[in-house]
């Protein structure tokens, strides 16, 4: 379950509790119950011990996460291995964070504010694991729908390559555009490696911007 909190200058807030996924088409807020207050006994008990928050945006786009506030008394896990098992331990309070069909590759956790995370597909799972006796916890974190254009520039020459490269990439409906502009007449690609789904689909557009001075 997902609660829309409120609309405050076109910008969501949502407050975890128990599992859910939402598909934003604007910036927004992702707080804990009753955010600037902590989380209230009552509250903290209702609360699912691993809350979790699917967001999806748009083919052509990525999620900028930014965390404000980041309050789990008591202490903290980050120890890597125990949380990629997702095995829960009463005595942690953390956040962990992947991109699901990339999880290995990205997947992060979080237990401090001031930590900023980019995916480079159109989806983020937000996965809130609490200690089984933490109180006073909240937690405030602001996201972005970023457009995932790729421009590269001051390069003459340069490389770009496929999610997850030299991993294989996953056929989840992205839509990746990598706009290369040159100084020159005319613009080299070389292919290294090619090695794609016959479900995907490359277009090569040619754009002439003409000085006329």
């Amino acid at each position: 379950m997902l609660l829309l909190l409120s609309t405050v200058s076109e910008a969501e807030t949502y407050t975890m509790m128990t599992r859910s996924e939402v598909k934003p088409y604007t910036d927004g807020h992702i707080v804990s119950y009753n955010f600037p207050s902590a989380l209230s006994r009552g509250s903290f008990l209702r609360m699912s011990k691993r809350a979790t928050l699917h967001l999806t945006v748009c083919p052509k786009c990525s999620i900028a996460v930014m965390f404000h506030v980041v309050s789990l008394p008591y202490r903290r896990c980050t120890d890597r291995p125990l949380v990629q098992s997702m095995q829960l331990n009463s005595q942690c309070s953390y956040f962990y964070l992947y991109e699901p069909y990339y999880e290995k590759s990205t997947a992060r956790v979080v237990t401090e504010p001031g930590t900023y995370y980019k995916t480079s597909s159109r989806s983020l799972l937000l996965v809130f694991c609490k200690g089984e006796y933490h109180n006073n916890v909240s937690f405030n974190m602001s996201y972005h729908i970023k457009d995932k254009t790729f421009r590269p520039s001051g390069m003459k020459s340069g490389t770009f390559q496929s999610p997850n490269y030299p991993g294989p990439y996953a056929l989840n409906g992205d839509v990746y555009t990598y706009e290369i502009h040159s100084p020159y007449n005319y613009i080299r690609l070389t292919f290294d490696g090619w090695d794609l789904s016959y479900r995907t689909r490359i277009e090569v557009g040619i754009s002439i911007i003409l000085d006329h001075h």
